[in-house]
């Protein structure tokens, strides 16, 4: 008689960049542009003006921890519901 296999189940992480993002911050600007590839797309369709300030801030010499800092903030209120309903409302 065989014996039954393991189940190995696999939870997956956040599926949302920004969950993502602030769950486990990027320790380094490489971690942080490739989370940016992901959000950039996002944020554009929601606000391009946001999406414009946080390339530019991405090009200055900012500190590492107050670029994240930026980045986190401005992703999360260009993409936060509240926004998005009343532009669909407009």
């Amino acid at each position: 008689m065989e014996s039954p296999r393991p189940l190995l189940l696999r939870f997956p992480g956040p599926s949302s960049p920004l969950l993502r993002f602030e769950q486990t911050p990027p320790q380094n600007r490489e971690g942080l542009y490739r989370l940016w590839q992901e959000l950039a797309p996002l944020v554009r369709r929601a606000d391009p003006a946001r999406y414009v300030a946080v390339e530019q801030a991405l090009k200055e010499d900012l500190p590492f921890s107050v670029l994240v800092l930026y980045v986190f903030r401005e992703c999360r209120r260009a993409l936060e519901p509240t926004r998005s309903h009343r532009r669909a409302a407009e």
